[in-house]
């Protein structure tokens, strides 16, 4: 399965330019893990693996954020 590239979203949609020009406040937590993750796999962009891996956690960045390495591995997302 292709992902469509978030490089190829329209400039405003594409959470570093959002965060530039609105700040963090105005991102959702997925946003805010994209951009941390930076880049995605052939199968997920950015935002979808950021999605995926907040879902572990019933969506809570606070949660996800108490994760060690060996704990997001263990989530064995692609």
């Amino acid at each position: 399965m292709q992902t469509s590239s978030i490089r190829f979203w329209a400039e405003q949609d594409q959470p570093i330019y959002k965060f530039n020009a609105k700040g963090a406040n105005h991102l959702s937590d997925v946003e805010l893990l994209a951009i941390l993750i930076q880049h995605g796999t052939a199968q997920q962009n950015a935002i979808e693996l950021a999605r995926s891996l907040l879902a572990s956690t019933n969506n809570s960045l606070q949660k996800f954020a108490q994760y060690s390495v060996a704990d997001i591995v263990q989530l064995k997302i692609k």
